[in-house]
């Protein structure tokens, strides 16, 4: 890969990692001003998302500037995630204190607690979890939400010594420790777009690039489960899988299992 196209690349992840950030409207040109992004590097970045099957939302009824909305494709088969869930009603409560940035004092079953500041809820080993700061010993954590009895949610002026890319690499650390790490890469066909994961689902180091073909080669670290299986079933007709060899005879059987099941 040239330079130019790395750069693109690079470009693509951070912008989309700002626009996964917003929590309400916001004027196009102040987007670009807050995050120091240019128009050109921005019309780049809505090339290569419009490949994706990624659609922005404008609203043109400020004539000053076009507004731009926060995004919501990661919710295309997210909620079967969410709502198959035992513990759906205190994922959202804790997922209202991420969006809002919040701490939440957490009372566990064995009657112990902690004040968590949460960054992300996750689907991990199967089951749904929280990753967070504790703001008493200021480290990292993991914790499964079967643990948790209720939840207290706080205040908003916690400042946390973590930035989210050093959360995505605890994550991506914790998974390579545990061996369920695995590195997905898929052919998505030229001209096919597909929903994207939920944004449960924890994608490490995302990658992708364009076959002489007009293919999407997507690459990303992922945990197998059944939801992955789940999701590869819902856009096997878009995609080929490339790698690695244990997922392709996993999801083989997974497919082969759902078509008895018919």
């Amino acid at each position: 890969m040239n330079e130019n196209a790395a750069l693109i690349r690079d470009d693509f992840w951070k912008i989309l990692f700002f626009l996964e950030e917003l929590k309400s409207p916001i004027k196009l040109v102040n987007f670009l001003e807050q995050n120091d992004i240019t128009k050109d590097e921005f019309y780049l970045f809505i090339e290569k998302a419009n490949a994706y099957g990624l659609t922005l939302n404008f609203d043109e009824s400020e004539h000053e500037s076009f507004v731009i909305s926060p995004l919501v494709w990661h919710k295309d088969f997210g909620d079967i995630l969410l709502e198959n869930s035992d513990f759906k009603e205190l994922a959202k409560d804790i997922q209202i204190a991420v969006n809002n940035s919040r701490t939440v004092n957490l009372e566990f079953i064995d009657q112990s607690q902690m004040t968590v500041f949460p960054w992300r809820v996750l689907f991990m080993n199967n089951s749904l979890g929280i990753i967070g700061e504790d703001i008493e010993s200021k480290k990292i954590v993991s914790i499964e939400l079967s643990q948790v009895r209720d939840i207290e949610l706080l205040g908003d002026d916690y400042v946390s010594m973590y930035a989210r890319l050093e959360i995505e690499e605890f994550i991506h650390a914790m998974r390579v420790v545990e061996g369920s790490d695995e590195r997905l890469v898929l052919k998505i066909h030229h001209g096919k777009s597909i929903s994207m994961p939920s944004e449960l689902m924890f994608l490490g180091h995302p990658y992708t690039t364009t076959n002489q073909y007009g293919d999407i080669i997507w690459a990303a670290s992922v945990e197998k489960s059944q939801y992955l299986f789940e999701w590869l079933y819902s856009i096997k007709d878009c995609v080929e899988i490339l790698d690695p060899t244990v997922i392709i005879s996993e999801f083989q059987e997974f497919v082969s299992q759902n078509k008895k099941a018919a």
